[in-house]
């Protein structure tokens, strides 16, 4: 009888200690997401307040509404500067999250990339096929000093110690990351919804999903707030926001484009791999970041990319 009630005593015990360890890291958790939430709209409502000032709704009107091909001329011409183009599409982005809230943070460094690139000679604008242009990243791209949550509380204040390989190939190349977008947690959901940046709509109809699991990226471009974005497909998740937003898209063969230090989630052990991909408010759009991504010095980065060539058999 001692015994029967020793083992009661013993196994109640254990439960108790299990429910309160679990108790209190639950409200660790909770803790540590509330203060990440304060602190990304804290940042956030700083940052919109003063991208909204340094152009006018006019002019950030006429820089956004341009197509990939006309803005890479502008750019290229020096009719606008990538500061200008930068801060067009900052001002856009800002009116446009406010309804459908596809951004996760803004990139701190983006001034300073563009200020970089306005230095440039004319020469050396001619030199790089992507001067000046804003481009936007899912969230799970690696960005040094960023967290990479996937929307999973576990994973804030853990910040990526380097930069993806394929953003810097975009960047060396005069790309501008300037806003992180939205993802499902755990990106295994074909909407955009989870417990740290919440959710995020269709940008033709609110009431209505912006797909997953690039579906930040899709509300963005479909908005008109980004003409260049990256996503990540396994089966569907750049393709289906997308069609949902009404964008272009394209999910290269798996192993195409690096995946070397890409993103700060681990995808390894699928029988279907993941890829990365261009997202953009047209076709020219896609071809000019897939020229970029498959460049010789892709091979360099990334031994395991194959050092085919961009094909341009085909086109006008």
């Amino acid at each position: 009888m001692l015994g029967c009630t020793m083992l009661v005593c013993l196994f109640s015990l254990k439960k108790l200690v299990s429910w309160t360890s679990s108790y209190f890291t639950t409200q660790h958790f909770n803790e540590v997401r509330e203060k990440k939430i304060a602190a990304i709209k804290s940042s956030n409502t700083k940052w919109a307040a003063l991208v909204v000032t340094k152009i006018s709704p006019q002019d950030a009107s006429k820089i956004t509404e341009l197509s990939f091909e006309d803005l890479c001329r502008v750019l290229q011409s020096g009719e606008v500067s990538a500061t200008q183009a930068l801060q067009a599409y900052q001002y856009k982005a800002v009116k446009e999250n406010a309804k459908h809230n596809f951004i996760c943070e803004a990139v701190a460094e983006a001034e300073g990339i563009a200020a970089k690139l306005d230095a440039l000679t004319a020469e050396e604008r001619r030199s790089l096929p992507l001067f000046g242009v804003p481009i936007s990243l899912k969230e799970t791209y690696m960005l040094e000093g960023y967290d990479c949550t996937v929307g999973c509380v576990k994973l804030i204040n853990k910040p990526m110690k380097e930069t993806s390989s394929i953003v810097k190939m975009l960047v060396t190349q005069g790309a501008v990351p300037f806003i992180r977008t939205n993802i499902p947690q755990t990106c295994m959901s074909f909407d955009s919804v989870n417990p740290i940046y919440g959710t995020t709509s269709n940008p033709h109809d609110p009431l209505r999903s912006c797909g997953g699991s690039s579906g930040g990226e899709g509300a963005a471009i479909g908005a008109c707030s980004s003409i260049l974005g990256l996503g990540t497909d396994i089966g569907g998740s750049i393709r289906i926001p997308a069609a949902f937003c009404g964008i272009y898209s394209l999910k290269p063969t798996a192993g195409r484009l690096s995946f070397h230090s890409d993103v700060g989630v681990d995808y390894n052990g699928r029988i279907v791999t993941v890829t990365c991909g261009p997202m953009g408010r047209d076709v020219n759009s896609l071809i000019a970041a897939m020229k970029v991504l498959s460049m010789p010095e892709s091979h360099l980065v990334d031994p395991f990319v194959p050092p085919i060539p961009f094909n341009e058999k085909g086109q006008n």
